[in-house]
């Protein structure tokens, strides 16, 4: 008897003072996108097309009903690699519905020329960040360096990074006057600031699927690497020290959804990740549907 007495209270020791804890712990969503390359609707892929903005905008609202308040990011190439003017426009405009919290600014941004990104990009009301690119006449940056977010009561900073290789096969005149700063050493710079802000740090990488794993293996200190450029879709974060690094594929197929569980002194505890293939399971939402379809009739203005 008095062997189970003490197994009991050990037992309820150890049980209540799990429960005090998880009651203190805090989640915070993630949904990531990249690589959208400008497209509007499914690919043209035989036997089962994927992506398609109206699902992407159905998927979002359901998280969204799902879990409240969640952080939007896309680590760029959100437009097409051509020149595609209008269908650019219409791309941007259906973001901006999206809501998204922070989108990096990737090589393809530039596709239309300078002019384009300045005058329809820079202003399309989207939040873009990037920490890297400069203006080489003013010295100023072209877009804000980071943003940070409170979520259930977890402060998160977002920085976006682009390297100078990501622009090799980028026409000079496209991407003239500007000024393209180390991504790493722009990190390493940044990251002081970011912790004294934030308590999980994560990185809007255009870097490709190498340069992500550079980033994480030089700079420690980054919670979430959202990965870009490559194309490349990682089913489940690849982890590097304390660094998860997450990427959702081309053409924007795919809808990827972090869950961050993390503590009280800001320390994530638990992840999991899950990848929404944009199937033809996924509903379209009416209204971006109708934009998309009023662009392919011709009757975008």
């Amino acid at each position: 008897m008095r062997r189970w007495t003490g197994y009991f209270i050990v037992c309820v020791t150890i049980f209540f003072g799990r429960r005090v804890w998880a009651d203190e712990l805090r989640t915070v969503t993630l949904v990531y996108t990249c690589s959208n390359n400008g497209m509007l609707r499914a690919c043209a892929c035989p036997g089962d097309p994927r992506g398609g903005l109206a699902r992407r905008a159905s998927v979002l609202r359901k998280i969204r009903d799902e879990v409240g308040e969640v952080l939007l990011l896309d680590s760029g190439d959100v437009l097409s690699p051509l020149k595609r003017f209008e269908k650019d426009a219409v791309v941007l405009k259906i973001y901006g519905l999206l809501k998204y919290d922070a989108v990096a600014i990737g090589d393809q941004e530039f596709a239309n020329g300078r002019a384009f990104f300045a005058e329809r990009v820079l202003t399309s009301g989207l939040r873009w960040v990037s920490a890297c690119l400069k203006d080489a006449e003013t010295g100023k940056r072209v877009a804000p360096p980071y943003i940070v977010k409170k979520l259930s009561g977890v402060r998160v900073a977002v920085i976006g990074l682009v390297g100078p290789d990501v622009f090799e096969f980028m026409e000079p005149d496209k991407t003239g006057g500007l000024t393209i700063a180390d991504p790493v050493e722009t990190m390493k710079f940044y990251l002081p600031e970011l912790r004294r802000q934030a308590d999980v740090v994560v990185a809007l990488s255009h870097l490709g699927d190498e340069g992500a794993v550079a980033l994480a293996e030089c700079v420690q200190g980054i919670d979430v690497i959202v990965g870009g450029h490559t194309q490349v879709l990682l089913p489940e974060p690849l982890k590097l020290g304390e660094t998860f690094i997450v990427q959702a594929g081309p053409d924007g197929e795919y809808v990827g959804r972090l869950d961050l569980t993390v503590d009280p002194k800001g320390r994530i505890v638990g992840t999991r990740n899950q990848m929404i293939p944009l199937d033809r399971h996924v509903p379209d939402d009416p209204e971006i549907a109708r934009m998309v379809e009023a662009y392919f009739s011709g009757r975008v203005k």
